[in-house]
């Protein structure tokens, strides 16, 4: 009787793509491992109530993340999605936190945007942050994502948009009153937060 050779085969495990790896670390608030994910060089714009943040290393985009996020109350990712639209990788998440200046009330933060990539990291980041909006307990969140659709249609490439176009539209979003802020602007409220955290 002749040998008999047993061939296996085994079929390949895609790896994740760099958006759904950034989406996964930062919902385990792995800062670390978050590093990891992104550029050395990356850039990092965030279109913010009354500002916009940019950095252009790793480094000071975890440090963003981590203060946005590791709040002394605590914070839970509660969804993510990410997909391709027109070869850019659209990414969107929002988190459950307990912010220092409301640490008896859960609230939600909001972020969309779209990321690049090179040699399988985020090169590129550019994200739309909505701010903090009560938790009503039902899974909802005040209806800033309408608000900010009356000038930004989903799925919108923020890249087409310019800065001063980009920076308008946060100004007007952020310096509306809101009545489940008690008639206050997210801008204050943000101003009031970025105060007692320096």
């Amino acid at each position: 009787m002749t040998g008999m050779s047993a061939t296996t085969t085994t079929a390949a495990v895609a790896e994740p793509t760099p958006a759904a790896r950034f989406l996964k670390v930062l919902g385990e608030l792995d800062f670390a491992e978050l590093e990891r994910c992104l550029a050395p060089d990356v850039w990092f714009r965030a279109l913010l109530p009354r500002k916009v943040h940019e950095s252009n290393t790793a480094q000071d985009a975890v440090s963003t993340f981590r203060a946005w996020f590791q709040g002394t109350g605590g914070s839970r990712l509660l969804e993510a999605d990410h997909h391709t639209i027109a070869g850019r990788q659209y990414v969107r998440y929002r988190f459950l936190v307990r912010p220092e200046w409301a640490r008896d009330q859960w609230h939600v933060i909001e972020q969309a945007g779209f990321c690049r990539v090179k040699e399988n990291r985020v090169s590129r980041l550019d994200i739309v942050c909505t701010g903090f909006f009560p938790w009503r307990g039902d899974g909802g969140t005040v209806n800033t994502n309408g608000l900010l659709r009356q000038y930004l249609p989903k799925g919108t490439d923020l890249a087409r948009h310019t800065q001063a176009q980009l920076n308008r539209i946060a100004r007007e979003l952020n310096t509306r009153p809101r009545k489940t802020l008690g008639y206050r602007t997210p801008a204050d409220i943000l101003a009031e937060t970025v105060a007692s955290t320096s």
